[in-house]
């Protein structure tokens, strides 16, 4: 079975099967009445790379990962994601492939080699499909939306081959419309895995939560405070000011009547910190969290009359002055007087945007017109190219339309090309009347 399925053309036959007992060797050397249990036992599964276990011998290293590698695609081993992920296996879609021998994963990996992507994204979009089967022990048929973006967003969260917070990427990406495609997804789930993990307006809990908040009380008193307020202060800003740094100025305290009260040496290196936004720039606008920490501090004074045994214990000195809010019109004046300039500079390119966008979407509404006046695998001509519409899958309700350059040789799929830019110039011509000089208008 070793031999049939992960021979390379012209090798010799020994080489994977003494890359799997030397494997299924190292494994026996852990307790256990399976091979399943033994690699639980290994401590593989929890993250740390197989080929740690041969030390500094580089070629043994290779070979127990190849062998892990190849228990992972036979099924012999069932790993958790970590297992897989954090291994580096360069054929691992094709080892998978060749043992599952699945016409509907073979369906899926041509439709991904004729994506217009580069060959990288392509092969990740396989690998990443395998993985994910491999990860929970199914078929592709048995393939859920939520299956995908679970995977995803775990990778993410351990930070495997690359996703993180700050990149921004998930891992399956490029497999999501493709499956979707395929209507392997129900036509209810998002078309691609970013509108899936895309999510609505936080709650006010939760958006407190993400600044890990030690303090019970002062955690709760914040929930409390900008529910009250939801219609002034915006608690899914990353930088809500009011939240982790001025809260626990006092940290080893435990809470008590006001405990608000915050030493003048606290709030100037809070100040001082405020300076410089997280990407390293200078702040610019230091009026308006300093306005959000003083409305924290004013309003329990205001409320604690009505309800004094909720908010009196919290009412405390401000600790932002008069001085620090010195000349606030000016810079409000300033910060208009940038904000119009860029206006200004960019007003004058608003004409040519509009024509790209309405140029842009025409010239692919006539072709697609053109291309839908053919049938699949025709060529037809239009404004002096040669085209070819493909044929598309018959399960598909509404196939989409895909055509070739015969003379460059580039696909384009037309249908999607076409309604992206509908909406890009929906949107342009929505907004460019606002934007428009007020002597221009109407």
């Amino acid at each position: 079975m070793v031999v049939e399925h992960f021979r390379p053309s012209g090798s010799k036959t020994w080489k994977p099967q003494q890359e799997t007992r030397e494997f299924l060797g190292y494994l026996a050397g852990f307790p256990g009445d399976t091979w399943q249990e033994r690699w639980e036992a290994s401590d593989h599964d929890t993250g740390r790379p197989v080929g740690q276990a041969a030390g500094d011998n580089i070629a043994l290293r290779r070979r127990l990962s190849a062998a892990a590698g190849r228990a992972f695609a036979m099924r012999l081993i069932h790993p958790t994601l970590l297992g897989p992920r954090s291994n580096t296996f360069t054929r691992y879609a094709p080892w998978f492939r060749s043992v599952a021998d699945d016409p509907w994963l073979e369906e899926f990996c041509e439709r991904v080699d004729r994506l217009p992507v580069g060959a990288a994204r392509r092969g990740r979009a396989k690998s990443d499909l395998c993985y994910t089967l491999t990860v929970f022990g199914i078929d592709l048929d048995g393939l859920t939306p939520e299956a995908l973006l679970h995977y995803a967003v775990e990778c993410r969260a351990h930070a495997l081959a690359g996703e993180n917070a700050e990149s921004g990427t998930y891992s399956g990406t490029p497999a999501w419309p493709v499956l979707h495609e395929m209507r392997q997804f129900p036509a209810s789930a998002p078309k691609t895995l970013r509108a899936a993990v895309t999510r609505g307006r936080l709650s006010v809990e939760k958006a407190v939560d993400r600044h890990r908040i030690t303090n019970r009380e002062m955690r709760d008193l914040l929930v409390e405070y900008i529910s009250r307020r939801a219609g002034l202060l915006d608690p899914a800003a990353p930088d809500q000011p009011a939240g982790q740094d001025v809260l626990e100025g006092h940290r080893g305290d435990q809470p008590r009547p006001g405990r608000l009260r915050l030493s003048e040496e606290t709030f100037t290196r809070w100040k001082e910190k405020l300076l410089v936004l997280p990407g390293g720039k200078p702040r610019l606008d230091m009026d308006g969290p300093l306005l959000a920490v003083r409305a924290l501090y004013l309003d329990p004074h205001t409320w604690s009359v009505a309800e004094p045994e909720r908010w009196a214990k919290w009412v405390a000195p401000c600790p932002v002055r008069d001085a620090d809010l010195r000349h606030f019109q000016l810079r409000r004046r300033r910060l208009q007087e940038r904000m119009a300039n860029r206006t200004r500079v960019r007003q004058p390119l608003l004409p040519i945007l509009s024509q790209h966008v309405n140029d842009s979407w025409h010239r692919l509404k006539t072709l697609l017109e053109a291309a839908r006046s053919v049938s699949p695998g025709e060529e037809f001509v239009h404004d002096g190219t040669t085209w070819l519409r493909l044929s598309c899958n018959p399960r598909h309700n509404r196939p989409p339309v895909r055509v070739v350059n015969r003379a460059a040789g580039e696909l384009v799929r037309l249908s999607w090309e076409e309604n992206a830019a509908f909406w890009q110039w929906a949107v342009v011509e929505t907004l460019r009347p606002a934007c428009a000089p007020r002597n221009s208008r109407s």
